[in-house]
């Protein structure tokens, strides 16, 4: 486990200023790596494989509509 620095700020614009990193910074790919796989984690994407076929868009909206609300239901 890595430990993780403290940093005291004087007022709030440094901190919000701490809070952006540089497009150019050497570790931006790796934070935003870490970030992402943080992220799924915490809320694991649930996808179906493969294609869905349906008769006509009646079906396909209700099947959106039935996933949708599962989504919702299980958080």
């Amino acid at each position: 486990m890595t430990s993780v620095p403290v940093y005291r700020y004087r007022d709030f614009d440094d901190a919000r200023r701490a809070l952006w990193t540089r497009s150019d910074a050497p570790d931006l790919a790796e934070r935003i790596r870490r970030l992402w796989s943080f992220a799924a984690r915490l809320r694991p994407r649930r996808m179906s494989r493969g294609v869905k076929k349906f008769r006509d868009m009646t079906e396909a909206n209700r099947d959106r509509a039935s996933r949708a609300a599962e989504r919702r239901d299980s958080t």
